[in-house]
């Protein structure tokens, strides 16, 4: 069985400037939807009102046709990473495995990871920043949460590490629906089985690349 996240009516402003209006996006278990927008767009902030720890004017978020007040509460329903992550720093990587991480056989599948057994010892604030990244977003996959949310898994970390997040999450998708945004729209694209372009404060399904263009969120011609 499927299981499906909706959100909408969400309408939301800081101060004058309004942000979000009437916002509708859904995601379904099975398949990663990408959120693409320039700066100030509102991507982070409707990632944040999707998990609960951002309140807005007007929201509507339903798991399963289930309202949910506080997504954030309702367990094994969503987890989030957050641009500036969320791992302790002085906490060491081999217990915020034990910590985060519940099935056993997962867990152990997380101590053999190539990039991963090499750091079980160290502290999180002495991680380079793609193994950071990387770490965190294991963690999450490995939760059993429905649905997880991304915000900028690919930002400010190699080549190299991009592809081993990539393909963590494409490993993991077919178990639960993932919601993620990112700033490296090409990856976005690769990864999207569903597209979503903040615009004007409104969530606008993309069909088609092209429309990207049409939106002016890439140059005429870049698609090419």
């Amino acid at each position: 069985m499927k299981n499906t996240l909706k959100i909408d009516r969400v309408r939301h402003s800081f101060g004058d400037k309004n942000i979000l209006s009437d916002v509708y996006l859904k995601c379904q278990s099975g398949e990663a939807v990408g959120i693409l927008g320039r700066n100030g767009s509102g991507k982070s902030t409707l990632l944040k009102i999707l998990f609960g720890s951002l309140k807005a004017f007007n929201q509507n978020i339903l798991l399963n046709d289930t309202y949910l007040e506080k997504p954030y509460l309702e367990k094994n329903a969503i987890s989030y990473l957050p641009q500036q992550g969320f791992l302790p720093k002085n906490d060491r990587v081999a217990h915020l495995i034990n910590l985060y991480v519940e099935n056993s056989q997962k867990k152990v599948e997380i101590f053999k990871d190539e990039k991963i057994k090499k750091e079980l010892n160290k502290k999180i604030r002495e991680l380079s920043g793609g193994t950071l990244k990387y770490l965190e977003v294991v963690l999450l996959l490995n939760q059993s949460s429905k649905f997880i949310l991304l915000d900028e898994p690919f930002s400010g970390i190699s080549p190299i590490d991009v592809e081993l997040v990539l393909n963590q999450i494409n490993n993991h998708k077919q178990e639960k629906g993932i919601i993620f945004t990112d700033h490296n729209y090409n990856k976005v694209l690769e990864l999207s089985d569903r597209l979503y372009l903040l615009y004007n404060g409104v969530c606008k399904e993309i069909k088609n690349n092209k429309e990207l263009e049409f939106y002016n969120y890439l140059p005429q011609g870049s698609l090419d």
